[in-house]
């Protein structure tokens, strides 16, 4: 790949992708999967996804929204951060404080 980590972001897809991190037990709060790698607003408070994957990507590869994942549901310990698509203005996820939570 020739790229540095500094080139590198990291990307949440819904289910298995080759060539990534497999994950289970991340829900999302406020927001619902939609696609391969999409949120969109619900009124749900959280949905847990069966499988999650994080994959690197070139940060050139730019997704539209960037997001949290914390540790727990208190949200005091921020993990990273992962880069999603959502046909929903930036501004409302943000406002929703949609976020990605990892333990109960």
């Amino acid at each position: 790949m020739g790229l540095s980590l500094e080139d590198l972001e990291l990307d949440l897809q819904w289910g298995r992708v080759k060539g990534g991190f497999h994950v289970k037990g991340i829900s999302i709060c406020g927001a619902k999967p939609v696609g391969d790698h999409g949120v969109e607003i619900t009124s749900e408070i959280e949905t847990e996804s069966e499988v999650t994957s994080l994959v690197w990507k070139s940060s050139v590869e730019k997704r539209n929204i960037v997001l949290p994942v914390y540790r727990n549901s208190a949200r005091q310990d921020l993990l990273f951060q992962v880069q999603i698509n959502s046909t929903v203005d930036e501004r409302h996820i943000y406002e929703r404080g949609i976020a990605f939570i990892t333990a109960q």
